[in-house]
């Protein structure tokens, strides 16, 4: 898999501007591009860990 062009690039970015989209980082990989949301303000990393949905409960 080849990575996204620069045009490619900057088209997404742009219409997720234009469409309101709120993010702190693009993640730009071989398979697509990823924004990542602005970060709650809980209090720490291991707070945001603890709560957020991907992390699966234990067994």
């Amino acid at each position: 898999m080849k990575l996204l062009s620069s045009a490619e690039i900057k088209r997404v970015i742009t219409a997720a501007v234009k469409a309101g989209v709120e993010y702190d980082e693009v993640d730009i990989r071989a398979d697509g591009i990823t924004f990542r949301r602005p970060k709650a303000q809980s209090g720490s990393d291991y707070d945001d860990w603890k709560h957020s949905e991907s992390r699966s409960p234990r067994r």
